[in-house]
């Protein structure tokens, strides 16, 4: 049997446009190929540029934190030469050790020598040794009682970063009806 020479053409072109539709997804399987791989590439860069970024601003904030560390060491430092060699017309802390008004406000430096407790337990602590000591007509930075100098230290306190607190050098003058003892810190 002979099949008409039309249906040949017709067969062949068939047979070439599912070639050519062969052809077409293969060409299409290769781009997409390479569209993955140049993703995949970016991707990579995108990873090793943002885990350079990360290591290069941990190193600079720990650089930061030990600058900082030995900036405040060395104004520690300073402070302390300064404290040793100021000259002050008044007398150091320990001439007066003996005296029991010193020594209490010894005590006093020690219990605040930090700024106002975090801890509720020894923030009543504090308050209560200072409700012992001061009387009403306490005055501190131009307050008056024993809660004002609470309120004091805690608006210290919350002021400032870090607080240390020392006695540097006091006063001491008796009264008639008792004794007013100074410190300057």
């Amino acid at each position: 049997m002979t099949l008409p020479v039309t249906f040949l053409r017709l067969l062949r072109a068939q047979n070439e446009m599912v070639g050519q539709k062969r052809k077409k997804s293969a060409i299409a399987a290769e781009v997409d190929d390479e569209l993955k791989e140049k993703r995949r590439v970016q991707w990579k860069l995108n990873q090793r540029n943002s885990r350079q970024k990360r290591t290069n601003l941990a190193s600079t904030l720990t650089k930061e934190n030990s600058d900082a560390a030995e900036a405040i060491e060395a104004l520690e430092r300073r402070l302390e030469a300064l404290a040793g060699s100021a000259v002050v017309a008044r007398e150091p802390m320990s001439v007066f050790r003996g005296n029991a008004a010193v020594r209490i406000i010894d005590e006093y430096y020690q219990v605040f020598q930090n700024g106002f407790a975090t801890c509720p337990v020894q923030q009543q602590f504090q308050y209560d040794f200072v409700r012992k000591i001061m009387t009403t007509s306490t005055s501190f930075m131009n307050a008056q009682g024993a809660e004002s100098v609470v309120n004091q230290w805690r608006l210290m306190t919350t002021s400032h970063h870090s607080l240390r607190i020392r006695p540097l050098s006091c006063e001491y003058m008796k009264e008639e009806d008792g004794v007013v003892v100074r410190a300057v810190s």
